[in-house]
């Protein structure tokens, strides 16, 4: 909901998907990329799930 208008925006979501090794510098870095998103696109929030998993094959 836009807080200045009290009006309900529907917009087209975007997903990211990223296959990060566990690390603080991982985490840095998607911290980044939301923020820059965010002021990018002016957008109030920018969602974030992360989900571990074992890549090997």
């Amino acid at each position: 909901m836009n807080p200045i208008t009290h009006t309900t925006i529907d917009e087209a979501s975007k997903v990211l998907v990223a296959a990060l090794p566990e690390s603080p510098g991982s985490l840095a870095a998607i911290q980044r990329i939301r923020s820059a998103y965010r002021r990018r696109f002016r957008q109030q929030a920018v969602g974030m799930t992360v989900i571990r998993a074992c890549g090997s094959v």
